[in-house]
């Protein structure tokens, strides 16, 4: 494997820009592109938004093409996505000192699904943050966000030194 690569950063008008990009150049198999592109900004009241569309070579336009073999290399983190196209968004309000409230939207725009990520988040000291996240699945059977994967809850303690 052989990987080509370039990066830039910057702002236009306020808002934060950037595009990553990878041609894979493979030995064994078919060559392939990975590109993202996004933008972020934070407005005077501190609402921090931020979108990225990301695009994959070796993902599938349809969700009916995704075999046994796309799903097992999608779990074991060989593929980062089964979708070819996906589009993410996320959001936090700081409603107070301690508290931010916000979360995330990811959809697979090649199946049509959608995962919905709620988050709060409390500071408990200048060390140690408390996080709550939530996860709603809401696509058709089969799909990268199937509403077949379950929802949930993950309480999370995290610790800096």
């Amino acid at each position: 494997r052989i990987l080509l690569g370039i990066d830039m950063t910057g702002e236009l008008f306020g808002i934060g820009c950037w595009t990553e990009n990878a041609f894979n150049s493979m030995e064994d198999s078919i060559d392939y592109w990975e590109n993202i592109i996004g933008v972020d900004y934070t407005f005077s009241s501190g609402w921090y938004v931020m979108s990225e569309y990301y695009h994959n070579d070796q993902g599938n336009d349809d969700c009916n093409e995704y075999s046994l073999n796309d799903w097992m290399r999608y779990f074991t983190d060989e593929a980062k996505t089964l979708a070819r196209d996906q589009v993410y968004f996320y959001s936090f309000y700081p409603i107070t000192d301690l508290t931010n409230v916000g979360g995330s939207v990811v959809y697979a725009v090649s199946d049509n699904s959608t995962l919905l990520i709620p988050t709060l988040e409390y500071s408990i000291s200048d060390d140690v943050v408390l996080t709550l996240f939530g996860s709603v699945y809401t696509g058709k059977e089969g799909a990268m966000y199937s509403n077949d994967m379950g929802n949930g809850a993950i309480i999370r303690l995290r610790a800096y030194f």
